[in-house]
């Protein structure tokens, strides 16, 4: 869990404390679960990102 602090919510638009979460798919182990929980309203909002289409940082 990470916390995103003065990060915009999309759903109130207000600047809000944002929590994200990241985690393996449960119907494919090639993705990752992408959650994001505003604490002000209580919105969540999910995506799912291919491992395989994610660019190298570093080396």
């Amino acid at each position: 869990m990470n916390i995103l602090l003065d990060s915009v919510c999309p759903c109130c638009e207000r600047t809000a404390v944002l929590e994200l979460k990241a985690e393996a798919a449960a119907h494919d182990p090639q993705q990752i679960d992408i959650i994001v929980q505003c604490h002000f309203c209580g919105a969540v909002l999910n995506q799912f990102v291919a491992i395989d289409e994610m660019e190298m940082c570093g080396g």
